[in-house]
């Protein structure tokens, strides 16, 4: 049994999203605050969740998403692993063919330039893309920040909807 079975995760999501809100945001060294990454582990074992485009727009999947294993970070890719790759959080995301090791797998696979996730910035503390930029095949761009994304995962792993509509 896994620790999201043990634990109520509305109510999980509810005590991460009020540590959200006591922060302020979740850019820059706050993607380190114990706390709340305490509260984020019943959610780094869920199944991947899908990133939809607006329904004003094209309503159709941009990516998948996980919480990062050690940080208060969403990662996000455009595929996912294979199927037998994929045992919930961030295995769940594609892995580039032939990594460098120089970056996290998905920030390899955002990088490539291939794809519907992009990188937007690396200007801050934590070192990681915290804007991230979702670009539809209806040519639609939703440019997200990492408080954004992480507010947006834990509402619709409290609602166990599994998408994210941007």
């Amino acid at each position: 049994m896994s620790s999201a079975d043990q634990i109520d995760l509305p109510d999980a999501a509810d005590l991460a999203l009020a540590r959200i809100h006591q922060l302020g945001n979740v850019e820059g060294r706050s993607i380190y605050d114990p706390p709340l990454n305490r509260l984020l582990d019943p959610f780094r074992v869920l199944p991947a969740l899908e990133i939809i485009c607006s329904p004003q727009t094209c309503g159709r999947r941009l990516a998948w998403c996980a919480i990062d294993r050690g940080h208060a970070f969403v990662a996000a890719t455009e595929k996912r692993a294979k199927p037998k790759q994929r045992r919930g959080g961030m295995s769940d995301l594609a892995q580039p063919d032939q990594p460098t090791g120089r970056f996290f797998p998905w920030i390899e696979l955002a990088e490539a330039g291939h794809t519907t996730v992009r990188p937007v910035d690396y200007q801050n503390p934590s070192g990681f893309p915290l804007r991230l930029d979702f670009v539809g095949r209806c040519g639609h761009s939703h440019v997200t920040k990492n408080t954004t994304r992480l507010q947006a995962f834990l509402t619709a792993a409290r609602s166990s909807n599994g998408r994210i509509h941007l």
